[in-house]
């Protein structure tokens, strides 16, 4: 080939399209969004309700400072621009088209705009509202997420809340209905115990002439129970609280000035329909936990659980007890046990909802793990929490004329300290506690105890940003609070477990799987249904004396701080997890 012919063609291959490319669009900008007002086509009555449903507060006081100079006053500004945005949100999370955190960011920002437009209002326009409430934990429950979140979403819509707190006795409430003239009372509590203090609660209601209507809500509640029980109880109207936009809708109802009996019919009947799917107001179930008695059938019948030989107990790894400081858990290591699906879906509530999957996976990664990732982030720049643990190991033995009991021994194995009674199921398998103790030749056996906190440290910093009207942030780390509580008490069992000579049986390939229960032996919380003596936490309180690591009993036998838990450990092979039922 000529000389001239091979050039040519070099100069044919070694051309790029792309050159001739970039130089043709070299002098066109791209415009840059990122400084871009989102709100700059809307009037500024549009952008307020807007903001409300983005939970976006920056810049909100020159949005409502406009409105004001533009001649709204502040009651319409808040009544109808601000309580349209809340309407929204509403709708968009009784759709599930809106998770729970998004819908604190609007109430965080409702309040933000609220706060500022009160210096331009009169002491009777800043006390306008659509109603009252008497909002409260009852005596003996410590736990107070789902109230608060009452108490954001009604005050953020228009009325006026009186959160009494947590551990309130019915006096306190009665004083309170009578200070503040409320239109409704609300009751809320997690545990078992709590649903007996509620009926009790009514009962004192119904002595005092007060008939108020009343919304029950709480973990261990069931629309069953609500309905027939308590309100057979009470003289005056009694509705269930699912959560508190259930709440929020009911007082919408009674606003409007309808009847009872228009809102049961209406409202249930709505919900009822809903529950067929995904909605939030779904039935919860048919739950066991309302029929517990404080009396418990204790009956001698044995279950068919193995007997262990002597070779199948593991040596005692010490007597007594001992104390884990901070300083000797790594905070990293101890968030490997965190159950993220209880997290995000329980505390969070931020489920999939009627998001594809593929919707929900994106929500996941650019969302929700970044969210939990700076969430630890700032812990371990500012440990809020202070995780601690006592545990140990006591000699134990099945009272011979008691098989339901186990007794404890000395250290010598010469005298019973104490001593547990669990009751037996009256059907089924007929399990009972005690029987994963039973030995062949009435050998000796061991149980484990412990006891875990994050610390009175960890309430009062979830309390501050409860406080602060940082509600978005206050669900966040209270449920981080929450799983990590859970999760030290994994880490405790998994230490427990290692010092047994069992953690090479831990599933640890899969952690949904592990946090089930995937490992030899079972760990069970007195107050839940295989053992639901609440009472019992007064024992381990005196065998353990977690005084020191800053735990304290309540009179209800709830342990203070809220973030913490206790524990029986039992290593038997079969063990699990099972209710107990009382005639």
């Amino acid at each position: 080939m000529p000389e001239e012919e091979i050039q040519a063609v070099e100069q044919e291959v070694s051309y790029d399209p792309l050159t001739d490319l970039l130089a043709l669009v070299e002098d066109i900008k791209v415009e840059d969004d990122s400084d871009k007002d989102p709100y700059e086509n809307l009037s500024v009555e549009e952008t307020l309700s807007q903001r409300i449903i983005d939970g976006n507060k920056t810049n909100i006081n020159t949005d409502l400072q406009q409105a004001l100079d533009g001649g709204h006053k502040p009651l319409d500004i808040i009544n109808k621009f601000l309580m349209d945005g809340m309407k929204i949100v509403g709708e968009r999370f009784g759709a599930g088209e809106m998770q729970l955190p998004f819908v604190l960011q609007s109430a965080t920002t409702m309040k933000t705009a609220v706060s500022y437009l009160e210096q331009f209002m009169d002491k009777l326009e800043a006390s306008t509202n659509k109603g009252t409430v008497v909002l409260a934990t009852v005596k003996g429950d410590v736990h107070d997420i789902g109230k608060n979140l009452v108490d954001i979403i009604l005050s953020n819509n228009g009325y006026k809340v009186h959160n009494l707190g947590i551990k309130i006795p019915v006096e306190e409430i009665i004083r309170a209905v009578e200070e503040f003239k409320p239109n409704l009372i609300a009751l809320s509590g997690l545990l078992v115990k709590s649903t007996l203090i509620m009926k009790q609660n009514l009962e004192v209601l119904n002595e005092r002439g007060i008939d108020l209507p009343i919304i029950l809500g709480g973990a261990a509640l069931t629309r069953r129970f609500v309905e027939q029980d308590c309100a057979n109880t009470y003289n005056g109207y009694v509705y269930y609280g699912y959560d508190a936009f259930t709440d929020l809708d009911i007082m919408e109802r009674i606003h409007s000035g309808k009847s009872f009996e228009e809102i049961k019919e209406e409202f249930y009947k709505t919900k009822a329909k809903e529950s067929e799917g995904d909605s939030p107001y779904q039935e919860v179930g048919e739950s066991d936990e309302d029929e517990y008695a404080p009396l418990l059938d204790y009956t001698e019948k044995l279950s068919e659980t193995k007997v262990l030989t002597s070779s199948e107990i593991p040596e005692l790894p010490f007597y007594g007890d001992r104390l884990i400081g901070p300083e000797e858990i790594d905070l990293d290591e101890m968030w490997q046990y965190l159950n993220l699906d209880a997290m995000i879906i329980g505390q969070w509530r931020m489920g999939k909802g009627k998001k594809t999957q593929e919707e929900y996976d994106k929500l996941l990664k650019e969302e929700i793990y970044p969210t939990l990732e700076r969430l630890k982030k700032e812990t371990r720049a500012n440990p809020w929490l202070k995780p601690k643990i006592v545990y140990g190991y006591y000699h134990c033995k099945i009272d011979p004329e008691h098989p339901n009991k186990l007794n404890l021994f000395s250290e010598d194995k010469e005298e019973i300290i104490d001593s547990f009674t669990f009751p037996r199921q009256n059907s089924g398998e007929h399990l009972c506690l005690s029987d994963y103790f039973r030995t062949e030749d009435d050998a000796f056996n061991l149980v484990g105890f412990q006891l875990v906190t994050i610390g009175v440290e960890a309430a009062e910093f979830v309390q501050s940003l409860y406080n602060s009207g940082d509600f978005a942030e206050y669900l966040y780390y209270y449920g981080l609070a929450t799983e990590s509580t859970e999760a030290l008490a994994e880490y405790s069992h998994a230490r427990i477990r290692k010092e047994l000579g069992y953690q090479a049986e831990d599933n640890k390939d899969d952690i949904k799987k592990l946090l089930r229960g995937g490992y030899h032996g079972m760990r069970y919380s007195f107050g839940y249904p295989a053992c639901p003596r609440l009472e019992d936490q007064e024992k381990l309180f005196t065998l353990f004396k977690p005084e020191r690591i800053g735990m304290k009993l309540s009179e209800e036998w709830q342990i203070h701080p809220e973030h913490s838990t206790s524990a029986i450990i039992i290593h038997h092979p079969d063990a699990k997890y099972y209710n107990v039922k009382v005639k």
